[in-house]
């Protein structure tokens, strides 16, 4: 009878292991604990909330994210390893109990109605009161509005505000200007801060200083005078309209971007280094004047009606023409000038008065040019249509016109022109080679002097110890643009007249097929928040000059917007940051200003 019951006993106890146990596997053994998610506020956790079973010593990641004006500012419970970022890992040693913290943003707005309310409530920001939003709900007027020393939203709630707009600040949030009317001038000097407009202005718009990343119109400007000393860039967003643009002599190295937007009245560049780019079915009107050394002008898919004269100060100017329709005159009066044409039509004159002027009529047409007294060395390199070329008697000698390829044609001309087979612009493969051209014109041939490489500033230098090959060809052994230069022989006398042929070498294509536009795609791009700020690094490309960072608050690249001028390091730190989410991808120029694939992107959430 005892032995009976120490039996029963024993097997009771047996039975009961698991129970007691609480958290081994009903199938195996395998002693699993309870992983149990909570959370205060509103936000995503993973895994989501709720109870979990996990086996023992296994480390759970855990990640959180704020929805809304919430974020998630902490996860608590113990077993929790150090928290960045919203994720975390916690270890299944026992059961647990965690919960993701998620606070509302703290954000302020104020109302105003009237110029009394409105000015206290500037000095009150500026005095340290924590308002992010300043809302209209009237129009009214202000004689003397205090200047706004922090970056704010002015929000203008469709109103109209009759005032002189100041805005002085050192901060790097974005200040933004929503819709409605500023019957006034605009100042802006903040060194670190972009600035979004969407307001009509109808003063002056004087851009004094902003950060490197850009002064983003989608509003209506009248007056708009860039100032900024150590560099910015404009975009005049689709759908925006100004009635006129001037960049000043103390501006330098500006990017204006017109992207299908209006420029009504002319664009006037005294500063140096400017670079302005007309596209996707934007129209200029009135006149552009370039005074400013090394200015370009790109216009794609637009229709220039302006008429442009570039001015004896204005060295070293480039104007591209692609796929668009040029109505007004081009007047060249400075030296080293670079006009081409490609795919498109210009429809007036073209007048050369400078010295080393080319024009490249590439697959398109020109209505006339004309080479005055005073240009020497111009050239002009036709494969396109021209209907007349007319070379003052003074600038014959040393004027150099070619038609290149079999489509090309000059209808009417008071010079010869050269007929050149081959190519003047050729892009080949590393260690591919190409002909030089040569001319079939009777008694006339094209002596090679030397060989340039030429810098993505347009510099040059000279591969010393060049010589004619003597096959006649010529091999692409490195990456970029070498030029090659010349001059006709005529009748076994060297004349003035000039030539050369440019040869671009890419890298060949990951499939081995055709040319890549660019560089590399950049590779390994990491970003890490480190005190506030977010670090970007990525592998430096071998044929990479230059980078340009985008950021978006979407993992959309559509909805990026560019963060800073072209950079030469393979990093770089962005201190505009606020609580959210991030994402970045950069963008890789090479020497001859070829743009690479957009990165894969990166994301970084800041609480």
């Amino acid at each position: 009878m005892k032995k009976s019951s120490k039996f029963y006993l024993i097997l009771a106890l047996l039975l009961l292991v698991p129970i007691m146990v609480g958290c081994s596997d009903d199938s195996g053994g395998t002693t699993k604990y309870t992983l149990s998610i909570e959370k205060e506020g509103s936000g995503t956790v993973e895994p989501t909330e709720g109870s979990h079973k996990y086996k023992k010593g296994t480390s759970v990641p855990l990640s959180a994210s704020g929805n809304g004006n919430y974020y998630h500012e902490e996860w608590q419970g113990d077993g929790i390893s150090t928290s960045q970022d919203g994720t975390t890992k916690v270890l299944m040693n026992q059961d647990r109990t965690v919960k993701a913290i998620f606070s509302a943003k703290t954000t302020s707005e104020k109302s105003v109605s009237d110029a009394e309310s409105l000015k206290t409530e500037i000095n009150n920001i500026n005095n340290g009161d924590n308002i992010d939003t300043l809302i209209l709900t009237n129009s009214f007027s202000v004689s003397s509005l205090p200047t706004i020393q922090k970056s704010i939203t002015l929000d203008l709630n469709n109103k109209t505000l009759t005032a002189n707009v100041n805005i002085m600040t050192t901060e790097t949030k974005t200040i933004k200007i929503t819709s409605g009317k500023i019957d006034g001038d605009l100042t802006v000097d903040a060194a670190n801060a972009e600035l979004e407009n969407n307001a009509v202005v109808t003063g002056k718009t004087d851009i004094q200083n902003v950060s490197n990343n850009s002064f983003y119109n989608s509003g209506q400007l009248n007056e708009l005078v860039i100032n900024d000393g150590d560099g910015c860039s404009v975009n005049n967003q689709s759908g925006s309209s100004v009635n006129s643009i001037e960049v000043s002599d103390t501006a330098k190295d500006v990017t204006i971007e017109n992207d299908n937007s209006k420029i009504e009245n002319g664009i006037d560049v005294k500063g140096e280094n400017t670079k302005i780019s007309n596209k996707s079915g934007t129209t200029v009107k009135g006149k552009v004047n370039v005074s400013g050394k090394n200015t370009q002008i790109n216009n794609q898919d637009s229709n220039i009606e302006a008429e442009t004269t570039i001015e004896d100060t204005a060295d070293g100017t480039k104007v591209s023409n692609q796929n668009s329709t040029v109505q007004g005159n081009i007047n060249v009066e400075g030296e080293n000038t670079e006009i081409e044409n490609n795919d498109s039509n210009v429809e007036s004159e073209i007048n050369i008065n400078a010295n080393n002027t080319k024009v490249r009529n590439e697959a398109g047409s020109v209505k006339n040019i004309k080479v005055g007294n005073k240009a020497q060395n111009a050239s002009i390199e036709n494969s396109g249509s021209i209907d007349n070329v007319n070379v003052d008697n003074d600038a014959k000698d040393s004027t150099t016109v070619i038609n290149e390829g079999t489509e090309a044609e000059i209808k009417e001309t008071n010079v010869e022109a050269l007929e050149v087979t081959g190519k003047l612009k050729y892009q080949t493969k590393p260690d591919e080679s190409v002909s030089l051209p040569v001319v079939a014109n009777e008694n006339a041939k094209i002596k090679w002097n030397g060989a340039y490489k030429i810098s993505s500033d347009g510099s040059s230098r000279e591969v010393t110890d060049w010589t004619k090959p003597d096959n006649g060809k010529v091999q692409g052994k490195q990456l970029g643009t070498i030029e090659y230069r010349g001059v006709i022989v005529q009748d076994g006398t060297e004349t003035k007249r000039k030539v050369s042929m440019r040869l671009l070498v890419r890298k060949k294509s990951t499939i081995g097929i055709d040319f890549q536009d660019g560089p590399e795609q950049v590779q390994n791009l990491t970003a890490e928040l480190s005190s506030g700020e977010i670090n970007l690094t990525w592998d430096a490309g071998t044929d990479a000059e230059n980078y340009l960072i985008y950021r978006s608050q979407e993992d959309d690249f559509s909805t990026a917007k560019r963060v800073t001028n072209a950079i030469s390091n393979n990093n770089y730190i962005d201190q505009d940051v606020a609580a959210g989410s991030y994402y970045y991808w950069v963008e890789a120029y090479d020497a001859n200003g070829l743009a690479s694939e957009i990165s894969e992107s990166v994301s970084v959430n800041v609480e």
